[in-house]
């Protein structure tokens, strides 16, 4: 049976409006919608008119859960010696099976879920999801309104790299993860799943340090990025932040900092673009991503899809030293 409006309305109920859109644009589908109700209407007729496969559209539901507005961790993976039985014998002790495909993450799960594990080669992807509740003020009521909300958590591992990454939605205001005071901490909300990802490995993951990375973006001509603002300390350590609608490199100030001491430079935080255009055909616009290159932490918009994400992170790993 085909998708009824109102299933399609349900399965995008959770999903940004600017997600779905970007994800129709980059397969060249008619896009246009500004209301939940418009775009049930947009896919419908899509699905409909045979322009989107039902497949199809579950796989994109799917790329945006996993890659929509994600903080994004990169770690290094401590892989033992005959790491794939390693991490089998891992689930076997925790009584975890192996799934043949991921899925869709349940709907405002009354517990925190372990989605699903798979391993195809020596790739292993894990989803996790939990209740949480944001908090919004009513004006008019003169209240507060509290609105539960499913949050996706994502493990990638590549064994054979020895590299993986956790992608987590944003933490709302009120969840189950507290301090010693009893106040809510989004820091024990990751440190949990961190925790419970190297757990499901049965590896140690190391956080990554990513500033080689950073400048070795900076420095590639032509460029594959859009640089709009850049943290640095110099080699007195002092700190500096430029930024520019455009792009900081073509700052004449910028310029002559980089020109004197820029060899010195520590590298830390950057906000950058990733340019279609000399991404191997991989994107079809440009795509935001905020990163700190310390801890090895992205975070993407919510307009982002996952081939999106990918090309982002193997970038940036590709151009660490």
């Amino acid at each position: 049976m085909p998708l009824t409006r109102n299933q399609i309305a349900s399965l995008l109920e959770n999903k940004s409006i600017a997600a779905v859109r970007s994800w129709l644009k980059s397969l060249d589908l008619t896009h246009s919608a500004n209301t939940k109700t418009e775009l049930t209407e947009r896919v419908f007729g899509l699905l409909n008119e045979g322009e989107l496969t039902e497949e199809e559209f579950r796989r994109g539901l799917l790329s945006l859960e996993e890659a929509s507005a994600k903080r994004v961790f990169l770690f290094g993976v401590e892989c033992p010696e005959n790491a794939d039985e390693h991490f089998l014998e891992s689930l076997r002790r925790a009584r975890v099976g192996l799934d043949d495909n991921p899925r869709l993450a349940p709907n405002l799960p009354r517990n925190p879920t372990l989605v699903y594990v798979t391993k195809h080669g020596r790739v292993i992807r894990a989803k996790w999801a939990e209740t949480q509740e944001s908090v919004e003020p009513d004006i008019e009521r003169a209240r507060f309104v509290r609105n539960k909300l499913t949050k996706v958590i994502v493990l990638i591992a590549d064994l054979e790299a020895r590299t993986a990454q956790l992608r987590f939605d944003k933490p709302e205001a009120i969840h189950s993860y507290k301090d010693g005071d009893g106040n809510t901490d989004d820091n024990l909300f990751f440190g949990h799943y961190v925790n419970a990802a190297a757990s499901l490995l049965g590896m140690n993951l190391a956080p990554t340090d990513v500033r080689s990375a950073l400048r070795s973006l900076v420095e590639t001509v032509p460029r594959i990025i859009r640089l709009e603002s850049k943290d640095f300390r110099t080699g007195s350590n002092s700190r500096v932040r430029f930024s520019s609608k455009t792009d900081v490199r073509d700052d004449g100030d910028w310029q002559v900092m980089h020109a004197e001491g820029g060899d010195a430079w520590a590298y830390d935080r950057e906000f950058v673009h990733w340019l279609p255009a000399t991404s191997d055909g991989r994107l079809s616009r440009e795509v935001f991503t905020a990163i700190d290159g310390r801890t090895g932490k992205l975070r993407v918009e919510a307009d982002c899809h996952e081939e999106e994400l990918e090309y982002a992170i193997s970038t940036i790993r590709a151009h660490q030293s």
